[in-house]
């Protein structure tokens, strides 16, 4: 997940302060307002100026990559990988604060300092050991599938005709199979399996209730579908584990069952044997609550590792997993000091300054 999200939605979710949390808080060289991303071990940092353009900063050395005007802002992504970065460009970040509104977006392969355009649309996301990247344009309703350091591209359009801020879960299980979210013309969510080369769709599952929304993760050997209400009309979430060389929703086990809303934000690739994500805690608290749950899928058992009382949200950067929370990021797992790490290191040959 990008920096940048979290800072602009901070003040929405910084209702009430239960206290300071008792995490470690991430210690860096630049203003956390401005960073975008931060490499796990601190030697690379990319960041963004008032000017509108975009930073990487490694050894003491600075390279502008990618120039914007004023108001300019970026969010900056990695995958588990690790091997390239995307980034997506909003050049009218204060003016235009729609949602289905195009970004550029590019990328950048690790440890190089030139950006490559790959196209326009929002939510970029990484798949297949960085090898491709997918995006989605709001308006024409439209998957696109780039894969990385080449043309090749193709696209899915959606059947979503009625909900105009839908956005599409997706994951690529090889080059030529595709698993995504959509909603029909009655407003179900349906989990779709899209063979590229006989062009078949396939309905993994339909969701029965309008009220309840999916979400997916893939790692080397399992596919997760998780379904959580959206309100109090429909409160259960239940988090389905499969092989990911057998898609098949009958072939599922039920790994999780709760009774209430979780905010999910599924995590399966940062440890293994755990998933990670956004847990209801009001049965435990008896108040609206929400915390990082990281559940271990071999017995089942789940582990808080937040205090916040009001976690909204997490975000795996390269390795380290940090907390958005009023203002402050806390390190849940992974190195919380980054200020002193690039000083030891020796310069990185393919870095080349412009």
């Amino acid at each position: 997940m990008g920096l940048s999200k979290f800072i602009f939605i901070l003040g929405l979710f910084a209702i009430s302060a239960w206290g300071r949390s008792e995490l470690p808080e991430l210690a860096t060289k630049q203003s956390i307002e401005n960073i975008r991303f931060l490499s796990k071990n601190g030697t690379i940092t990319i960041y963004q100026q008032r000017s509108g353009s975009l930073y990487l900063a490694t050894n003491y050395k600075v390279f502008e990559i990618i120039k914007g005007n004023n108001g300019t802002n970026y969010n900056v992504e990695s995958s588990a990988d690790r091997t390239n970065i995307i980034i997506e460009q909003d050049l009218t970040f204060h003016k235009n604060y729609s949602l289905l509104k195009n970004n550029k977006i590019f990328t950048l392969l690790k440890g190089d300092t030139s950006v490559k355009p790959i196209g326009e649309g929002r939510y970029p996301k990484l798949h297949l050991a960085d090898k491709w990247v997918s995006f989605y344009q709001p308006y024409k309703k439209e998957l696109i599938f780039h894969q990385v350091g080449s043309e090749l591209e193709f696209k899915i359009k959606l059947s979503n005709k009625l909900n105009p801020f839908f956005v599409p879960e997706v994951q690529m299980l090889s080059d030529n199979f595709i698993i995504y979210t959509d909603i029909n013309k009655d407003g179900h969510t349906g989990l779709i399996l899209y063979d590229r080369r006989s062009g078949k769709f396939d309905i993994i599952l339909k969701v029965p209730d309008i009220n309840r929304k999916v979400e997916l993760c893939l790692n080397q050997d399992t596919f997760f579908v998780a379904e959580i209400g959206l309100n109090q009309n429909s409160q259960k979430t239940i988090i389905y584990s499969m092989e990911r060389s057998k898609i098949d929703m009958g072939k599922s086990t039920i790994i999780y069952e709760s009774d209430f809303n979780d905010l999910g934000n599924l995590n399966c690739t940062y440890e293994k044997n755990f998933l990670y994500f956004v847990k209801n805690m009001e049965k435990e608290r008896q108040r609206t609550s929400y915390e990082v749950a990281k559940f271990n899928l071999k017995d089942k058992k789940i582990s808080i590792i937040s205090d916040v009382m009001f976690a909204t949200n997490y975000i795996d950067m390269d390795g380290n997993l940090l907390l958005p929370y009023q203002g402050t990021f806390y390190v849940l797992a992974g190195a919380s000091d980054l200020k002193k790490f690039d000083l030891l290191k020796k310069e990185d040959p393919k870095l080349k300054e412009k």
